[in-house]
């Protein structure tokens, strides 16, 4: 993601929230070979899709991710442990 590389992962879990399909990759049903075959295929018959997804700007990288963690800690967290 960090890299342009466009990402096909399961929607397990947290990765659906990295991976937005149409934009910077595609996802399958967790547990289906059928459906990651499927999307496979999708993204060798098509390349000109698969091209797009590459020039799609980067996702979210670790530094943004935590800053925004800790912005959401500052605002929830803090203030409770300074009214101790």
């Amino acid at each position: 993601l960090a890299c342009s590389v466009p990402v096909l992962a399961s929607d397990a879990g947290a990765l659906p929230e990295a991976v937005v399909p149409g934009a910077n990759g595609a996802l399958f049903r967790a547990g289906s070979g059928r459906d990651l075959r499927r999307r496979l295929r999708e993204l060798v018959e098509e390349p000109e899709a698969l091209h797009a997804l590459a020039s799609f700007p980067p996702a979210k990288t670790i530094d943004a991710h935590a800053a925004e963690l800790a912005a959401l800690y500052e605002t929830v967290a803090a203030p409770r442990l300074l009214a101790r």
